[in-house]
């Protein structure tokens, strides 16, 4: 009952906070932005709708949720001096906020690819072959990133947002983070995995 009473407020969440933006968006005319918006909204509905069948918990559908808000926050969100947020530097030449997003996004997209192949792979086999299996997931994920790298060059090229999206280094740094996010994941979910199996085999010895 708490569970469906949390995703129903997180489906609230998520239709006023992204209506708001795609009007926004289309208010000043940053089209790019209302497509970006539309691929969330698809995205956020699928893990929302199915969360159980993807074998998604609680806590990785309001990561997706969080992570749809902060990437149309960035694209449609003004600094103080006129600077879009997607443009706001951390590290200056090197690391924005655009990166950060792509950081977190890929993170979770590894949490969720993983949590959907898990249960559909013999535990034998899974422990025979865990570094093959999370080398395929990474290269898996990589293969999401391209993908949406992708999306955004069809914003460029039918929806005029080069300027928005950036050029060959954004793309590069972009699949830098990737990278990254993906790794970080993969190597969190080895020690959660591992952890849990010293948890399992104590038990059965002390049984």
């Amino acid at each position: 009952m708490k569970g469906s009473r949390f995703l129903r407020y997180l489906l609230y969440f998520n239709i006023i906070s992204v209506s708001y933006f795609i009007f926004k968006s289309v208010w000043s005319k940053n089209y790019s932005f209302t497509y970006f918006a539309f691929v969330i909204v698809c995205l956020i509905y699928v893990a929302v709708a199915h969360y159980k069948t993807l074998n998604l918990n609680r806590g990785v559908v309001f990561g997706l949720s969080i992570f749809g808000f902060l990437h149309l926050l960035g694209g449609n969100y003004f600094l103080s001096d006129g600077t879009l947020l997607y443009y706001y530097e951390f590290i200056p030449g090197f690391f924005r906020y655009d990166n950060l997003i792509h950081f977190f996004g890929t993170s979770l997209g590894t949490i969720v690819v993983h949590n959907i192949l898990k249960p559909h792979i013999d535990k034998y086999i899974f422990l025979k072959h865990e570094f093959l299996f999370y080398f395929l997931l990474f290269l898996m994920v990589e293969g999401m990133g391209a993908l949406n790298e992708v999306i955004e060059f069809f914003a460029v090229i039918h929806l005029d947002s080069a300027n928005i999206i950036g050029g060959y280094l954004d793309n590069s740094l972009d699949l830098v983070f990737n990278m990254l996010g993906a790794i970080t994941s993969c190597l969190l979910l080895i020690k959660r995995n591992k952890r849990l199996i010293r948890k399992q085999t104590t038990y059965l010895t002390n049984k």
